[in-house]
């Protein structure tokens, strides 16, 4: 009995720090971001964006949560753990959709599939989780036509998922 107890007691200790240090993690992380792109214009973020992945690195990668921006020239995403970045141009993008699989993962809820041309110029694609699906490709299209210059700058109201 007393060693249930204990270890009950541990458990609860142990998911209480994870729960604790995730917290302090995104925040950490999303005040970088913020502070990289001060004094630019954020249309979209999201501070726990759930990543699935690049298409070029196949079926077997780490998938994560991390910080999700949209700005007028690109999207930049930061990974919480392990520490890792991918950007994005707004002029490399070839297609967004709102998608419910992606390298074979899959979830209830639809996520957001961005194509687009890496820096090599090879094509690519990723896919995140995120609140308010819908908003963020509305928005991305109309970034697409207005670099295109068939669109017209008409963004969702708010910014902030």
């Amino acid at each position: 009995m007393t060693f249930a107890i204990i270890l009950s007691t541990l458990l609860i200790v142990f998911f209480i720090a994870v729960f604790v240090f995730l917290r302090v993690l995104k925040v950490r992380k999303t005040e970088k971001v913020l502070k990289k792109y001060e004094g630019k214009n954020i249309l979209r973020m999201c501070p726990s964006a759930n990543f699935f992945g690049l298409m070029s690195r196949g079926l077997a990668q780490v998938r994560g949560n991390g910080v999700l921006i949209l700005t007028d020239e690109e999207i930049f995403f930061e990974m919480w753990v392990p520490s890792r970045q991918l950007e994005i141009r707004v002029s490399s993008i070839s297609k967004v959709e709102s998608v419910k699989s992606f390298l074979k993962k899959t979830k209830l809820l639809p996520f957001v599939r961005v194509d687009f041309k890496d820096e090599r110029g090879q094509d690519d694609a990723a896919a995140w989780l995120v609140p308010r699906t819908k908003d963020w490709v509305n928005d991305i299209e109309k970034l697409i036509s207005r670099k295109a210059g068939t669109g017209d700058d008409d963004y969702s109201e708010s910014n902030a998922d």
